[in-house]
Protein backbone atom coordinates (compact mmCIF):
# COMPACT_ATOMS: atom_id res chain seq x y z
CA UNK A 1 0.00 0.00 0.00
CA UNK A 2 1.54 3.58 -0.45
CA UNK A 3 1.34 6.53 1.91
CA UNK A 4 1.46 10.06 1.78
CA UNK A 5 3.34 12.29 4.52
CA UNK A 6 4.06 15.82 5.27
CA UNK A 7 7.65 15.70 5.78
CA UNK A 8 9.13 18.84 8.50
CA UNK A 9 12.48 19.76 9.60
CA UNK A 10 13.72 20.31 12.90
CA UNK A 11 16.61 21.62 14.66
CA UNK A 12 16.88 18.42 16.66
CA UNK A 13 17.18 15.37 15.54
CA UNK A 14 14.30 12.94 15.68
CA UNK A 15 14.09 9.43 14.80
CA UNK A 16 10.90 7.32 14.32
CA UNK A 17 9.41 5.07 11.96
CA UNK A 18 5.71 4.50 10.43
CA UNK A 19 3.85 1.25 10.23
CA UNK A 20 0.58 -0.13 7.76
CA UNK A 21 -2.33 -0.11 9.02
CA UNK A 22 -3.08 -3.33 7.19
CA UNK A 23 -0.13 -5.77 7.71
CA UNK A 24 2.18 -4.16 10.43
CA UNK A 25 5.22 -3.78 8.46
CA UNK A 26 7.44 -0.79 8.47
CA UNK A 27 6.58 1.47 5.68
CA UNK A 28 8.96 4.18 6.30
CA UNK A 29 11.68 5.15 9.31
CA UNK A 30 14.01 7.69 9.96
CA UNK A 31 16.21 9.77 12.12
CA UNK A 32 17.70 12.74 11.48
CA UNK A 33 16.37 16.46 11.62
CA UNK A 34 12.72 15.59 9.59
CA UNK A 35 10.12 14.48 10.91
CA UNK A 36 7.03 13.04 9.28
CA UNK A 37 3.75 12.95 9.96
CA UNK A 38 -0.01 12.93 8.58
CA UNK A 39 0.00 9.68 6.93
CA UNK A 40 -2.54 8.64 4.67
CA UNK A 41 -3.02 5.88 2.60
CA UNK A 42 -2.94 6.64 -0.75
CA UNK A 43 -5.98 5.37 -2.40
CA UNK A 44 -5.96 3.99 -5.84
CA UNK A 45 -8.29 2.00 -8.21
CA UNK A 46 -7.77 -2.15 -8.45
CA UNK A 47 -7.32 -3.42 -12.09
CA UNK A 48 -10.60 -4.46 -13.65
CA UNK A 49 -9.16 -7.75 -15.60
CA UNK A 50 -10.55 -7.89 -19.39
CA UNK A 51 -12.33 -4.28 -19.20
CA UNK A 52 -9.47 -3.11 -21.85
CA UNK A 53 -11.29 -5.96 -24.28
CA UNK A 54 -15.07 -5.09 -23.25
CA UNK A 55 -14.58 -1.83 -24.36
CA UNK A 56 -13.29 -2.76 -27.81
CA UNK A 57 -15.97 -2.33 -30.59
CA UNK A 58 -14.92 -4.91 -33.47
Amino acid sequence: MNYTATREEHSEAHVGSFKCSICSGVVHAWSGKHHFFGWQAVKTRPPVFGRRWADVEW
